[in-house]
């Protein structure tokens, strides 16, 4: 008779158990908790950086001493703006070693800048580029032995 009441609590405890259990709730969480975080990062904001800033100019030159000297000069660009960049032209950029003028380099066209000498490993050299509506530009390096 024990035995038997025991068993019919136990049937009736399963019979009337709640149907929201432990893992249907968890279950609903965890799915509200993933569309909140999809949401959340599939949202996107663009940010417009206002830089302002004046042009300047960029001068790339390697000096290697088995290489006549060529250059490129063109004008810098803000962070907001694409496109290539501007060549500049007609720039004056004289040549020193040792502080001791070698002459201008060339012209030859788009930017581009020669001058028929090799470098000297051990020696420095120091270029100044003047352009009008920029301010002077120097830059100095030594070749390395």
């Amino acid at each position: 008779m024990i035995n038997g009441l025991i068993a019919a609590v136990d049937k009736g405890a399963l019979v009337k158990k709640n149907p929201c259990t432990f893992n249907h709730l968890t279950m609903k969480y965890f799915q509200t908790v993933f569309i909140v975080l999809v949401l959340a990062v599939s949202c996107t904001k663009l940010v417009e950086l206002d830089f302002e800033t004046n042009s300047k100019l960029t001068f790339n030159c390697i000096l290697n001493p088995d290489s006549l000297i060529t250059a490129n000069l063109v004008e810098s660009r803000g962070l907001n703006s694409v496109g290539d960049f501007i060549a500049i032209e007609g720039a004056e950029i004289m040549l020193f070693e040792d502080e001791n003028l070698l002459g201008n380099m060339l012209d030859i066209e788009n930017g581009n800048y020669f001058f028929a000498y090799y470098p000297k490993p051990g020696h420095s050299y120091k270029i100044e580029i003047y352009k009008s509506g920029f301010p002077v530009s120097v830059a100095k390096t030594i070749v390395p032995n």
